[in-house]
């Protein structure tokens, strides 16, 4: 299985990025996310195999560490290869880069199966729209999700969720003290 480490939107937030899944389904485009159990975030880390217990105990004093974080989300983009990944991109963001560079640091001793795409160095910031696109319909994903930005959201809770499928395996709000 992998595992993804993923910071999760606030409700507005959620609703509206629902939205556009709900609308790239409607168009015939993707269900996946809109039928697979995902909530609508960013991706802090991801996983080939992952101690989820330890990460499960550990996870919550992180969180209590980090204040939630406001973002825009301004653009679509996307991520291409054999097939593609059309995403949100948050204005940029110095406090979420941050974030994530802490986390690596927070949970080093615990970094031994890390997606290279997801270390610091290499890190684009995104909230998924739509995966496995064929490249002739990125346009009409692009198109949907223009109409519907900006997105003005904060970042609210930090969650462990093992895909596909998505199952929803521990979560806990951001700045609880």
């Amino acid at each position: 299985m992998t595992y993804a480490i993923e910071l999760f939107l606030d409700p507005a937030g959620d609703a509206a990025v629902q939205s556009i899944w709900q609308q790239i389904k409607e168009a015939g485009i993707s269900d996946y996310l809109s039928d697979s159990g995902s909530r609508p975030h960013i991706t802090l880390a991801v996983y080939d195999t992952l101690d989820v217990i330890s990460f499960s105990k550990r996870l919550p004093a992180f969180a209590r560490k980090i204040e939630p974080i406001s973002i825009v989300l301004r653009s679509a983009s996307s991520f291409s290869g054999k097939l593609t990944t059309v995403f949100l991109s948050p204005a940029e963001s110095d406090r979420l880069y941050s974030v994530q560079e802490y986390y690596y640091e927070y949970f080093d001793d615990m970094q031994t199966a890390t997606q290279e795409y997801y270390l610091p160095v290499n890190w684009t910031a995104h909230c998924t729209l739509a995966v496995d696109l064929q490249n002739n319909v990125v346009s009409k994903v692009r198109q949907i999700t223009e109409a519907l930005l900006p997105i003005s959201a904060a970042l609210m809770s930090i969650g462990i969720v093992e895909f596909r499928p998505v199952k929803h395996l521990f979560c806990c709000d951001l700045g609880m003290k």
